[in-house]
């Protein structure tokens, strides 16, 4: 059986008419290509060239396999398009899961411009508070805050550190005052979290702080919508919170930030539509100088 390789040098040498004009086409050396060409007459048992004074001649058998040789040829070349056009045009289906309160515009905005760019790609979100199993085949990619996934088929890609803060609705902050150090919470109402939401760093953090809790909730929008009311102060993410225009913003930076992951795969991260969504996100949530997500 012959190399494949070896018809490359095939062509090159039928095409030129000689090994030196076709070493400089392949960018191999004169003798790696006689010695191709040698290889290839032994493997077929015929004869391909005359080897004449002033450079090689295709024999007639040497034509007919140069004819088949040039439709090889053709079917790689059109493999290779066919390559670019799939990459260029991305296709298939993505399901993306994160909480509910992470379906954002700080979200929602990449992947409504991912989609845009890629037409061919339908990506399922998947908002929920239960952590689906990503290992398992539940979702395909998760977007998840706190501590890094540790399950080794799992692939962890960190797009940032979201910063929290303490808020409070302007007539809150009249009537009451601002705080202005943490010890400040423990004479304020503060709106305080339970369920997973409890669970947080944050909250914990808060817990060490406050002492008097005007009602406890376990969605961020009910705790948004708690220190809208002015029921009292809530330690909230910034970019969850900034868009309020009636919250004040206290104690930026007070509570420890948060940490938030991209997570796949490795059988899917291989998939180039998902691997250009885990890139593209990436690039784009992780740029804004200020940013927050309720990731899931």
């Amino acid at each position: 059986m012959f190399e494949w390789s070896d018809l490359r040098y095939l062509l090159a040498v039928g095409r030129t008419g000689s090994t030196l004009a076709a070493a400089q086409i392949t960018g191999a050396s004169q003798s790696t290509v006689a010695r191709r060409i040698s290889a290839l007459e032994t493997a077929l048992g015929l004869k391909l060239f005359d080897r004449l004074q002033n450079g090689s001649r295709l024999t007639d058998q040497g034509q007919a396999l140069m004819t088949q040789a040039e439709a090889v040829e053709a079917a790689i070349l059109g493999l290779e398009e066919m390559a670019r056009q799939a990459h260029r045009r991305l296709s298939g289906v993505i399901r993306f899961t994160m909480a509910p309160e992470g379906a954002d515009p700080v979200i929602t905005g990449p992947l409504s411009e991912f989609m845009r760019r890629h037409p061919d790609v339908r990506i399922e979100m998947l908002a929920t508070e239960t952590y689906l199993d990503i290992a398992a085949g539940e979702a395909d990619v998760a977007l998840r805050s706190g501590a890094p996934p540790t399950d080794p088929r799992l692939i962890v890609r960190k797009v940032d550190e979201l910063a929290w803060a303490i808020y409070g609705s302007a007539d809150y902050i009249a009537r009451h005052g601002a705080p202005a150090r943490p010890q400040d919470l423990a004479g304020h109402l503060v709106v305080g979290a339970e369920g997973r939401l409890d669970q947080l760093p944050q909250m914990r953090w808060l817990a060490g702080q406050a002492d008097r809790y005007a009602c406890r909730v376990s969605t961020m929008s009910s705790m948004i919508g708690m220190a809208r009311a002015g029921a009292g102060l809530a330690l909230l993410p910034e970019m969850n919170a900034d868009p309020h225009p009636e919250l004040v913003r206290c104690l930026p930076n007070a509570a420890p930030a948060t940490q938030v992951w991209l997570v796949t795969r490795q059988d899917v991260r291989q998939a180039p539509h998902v691997r250009a969504l885990i890139d593209f996100i990436y690039e784009t949530v992780r740029a804004p100088p200020r940013r927050s997500v309720a990731a899931g």
